[in-house]
């Protein structure tokens, strides 16, 4: 799988976390495969040693992170998150003529036998299932 060689931006830092803004076609945890090593947390812990994964986003998707660099921040952001405390967002970029201010996208994709759903638009997407939605504006 090609990786991406685009440098990972450093958006915020202080001494307990950084944002960063990971970019597409690079992992955010290591895969199985020894060639899928590479990904957002082993780059980050080469100047972060501290650096840890409370979220992740999917390879062909970009977008910041919320990187903890220690672990009562881990357990922290991490508590945030099991609790849905965390408000997400997620934006497209599109190609093309968008006719609409506003609307719909169905979205459904098989993934390994699974079936993920999501209803953009004001519908919530199966938990744990889906990712992305698109709003435009």
């Amino acid at each position: 799988m090609p990786h991406s060689q685009e440098e990972i931006r450093i958006l915020y830092e202080d001494d307990d976390l950084l944002l960063v803004r990971k970019p597409d076609l690079l992992l955010s945890i290591p895969g199985r495969h020894p060639l899928n090593k590479d990904c957002l947390v082993t780059r980050l812990q080469r100047t972060y040693p501290g650096a840890s994964i409370v979220h992740r986003l999917d390879l062909d998707t970009s977008g910041i992170m919320v990187i903890p660099l220690n672990k009562p921040t881990h357990a922290h952001i991490s508590r945030q998150f099991q609790q849905r405390q965390v408000e997400k967002s997620y934006h497209a970029v599109v190609f093309g003529l968008v006719r609409e201010d506003r609307g719909e996208i169905e979205y459904c994709r098989e993934v390994q036998g699974l079936v993920e759903h999501a209803l953009v638009g004001g519908a919530i997407a199966h938990e744990g299932q889906c990712d992305v939605g698109l709003a435009t504006k």
